[in-house]
């Protein structure tokens, strides 16, 4: 069991160790690509993982979870080869087509996988505890990977896309080295239509949780899609390449502790994180005033 653990523990560190998620969209900027195109492509990996959440719930379920998180990573892999040999519209097109695929067959199965292997040794106690360690690698992972991506910009996009799929490798091997374990209880994923519509009656029912859930939607399309951006953000201003990685890493940390504190605010009033929410807004446009506005330089990167 620990051995099982260890190699769960190295593929959730090399998965994440991925260099260039600080450096990607500004990447795609500096090959020509506008920003309708780079939009397209977020879009064309967003609805890549969407349609196939379902059936890869449903593969989960009737085959070896380890074979598809293999299969998933490698998907990935030749995604990157792509932006690497074809860096091109259609070549970032195409991985990003097969990096929504590693996210969708991904999602949930490494889950099972892992409560599968405790459960077949009786230890499933441990799960949370489990999970909890792979989560903390996973953060670990990408703060390596950013201050990685520091110091590789320099020797180029190549340079930064190689380093990354020598890790994903690495993962593929931690994965290829576990036992193969057979599942032990399903989880329910061709359930998963009718417990949506279910849901959603319910939901239209209740005016409050539709309210949540269209407040919840919006927020995360837009700012959960604001995340993409950053980096080209960051360039425009004047950041430095290699302070891309650095600049994500402050960014990383601000929101772990801001997940870490939200308990203590649990008893606020509802009507605190509205005002909250529309002052987030007036600074992202304010923000992109500054940058876009036709004002002096130096008002611009105050």
């Amino acid at each position: 069991m620990k051995d099982f653990t260890w190699k769960i523990y190295s593929f959730c560190f090399f998965s994440d160790l991925v260099l260039i998620y600080p450096v990607y969209a500004v990447m795609f900027a500096d090959r020509g690509l506008t920003p309708l195109q780079i939009s397209a492509l977020l879009m064309v990996w967003a609805g890549t993982s969407f349609l196939l959440e379902v059936p890869s719930g449903v593969f989960a379920d009737k085959y070896s979870r380890k074979n598809i998180l293999v299969g998933a990573e490698l998907a990935r892999i030749i995604g990157y080869m792509f932006w690497l040999l074809m860096p091109t519209f259609a070549g970032f097109l195409i991985g990003f087509v097969l990096w929504g695929i590693k996210s969708a067959f991904t999602s949930g199965t490494l889950e099972a996988l892992v409560y599968d292997e405790l459960k077949a040794s009786k230890s499933e106690s441990r799960y949370i505890k489990v999970q909890g360690f792979m989560q903390s690698l996973q953060y670990l992972a990408f703060i390596f990977a950013g201050l990685g991506a520091s110091l590789a910009i320099t020797k180029g996009y190549s340079f930064v896309l190689i380093i990354s799929i020598f890790a994903l490798t690495l993962a593929v091997g931690s994965l290829l080295s576990l036992p193969k374990v057979k599942p032990t209880e399903s989880t329910g994923e061709k359930d998963y239509f009718k417990l949506l519509i279910e849901g959603l009656k319910f939901s239209v029912k209740i005016p409050s949780i539709l309210k949540i859930i269209v407040f919840i939607s919006f927020g995360q399309a837009l700012f959960g899609a604001l995340d993409e951006y950053w980096s080209i953000f960051a360039s425009n201003v004047g950041l430095v390449k290699q302070g891309l990685g650095i600049f994500f890493i402050i960014y990383g940390l601000v929101q772990a502790l801001a997940s870490t504190i939200a308990f203590k605010f649990e008893g606020v009033n509802i009507k605190y994180f509205e005002f909250l929410f529309f002052v987030n807004g007036i600074l992202l446009l304010l923000a992109s005033y500054l940058l876009y506005s036709p004002c002096p330089s130096s008002i611009v990167y105050i």
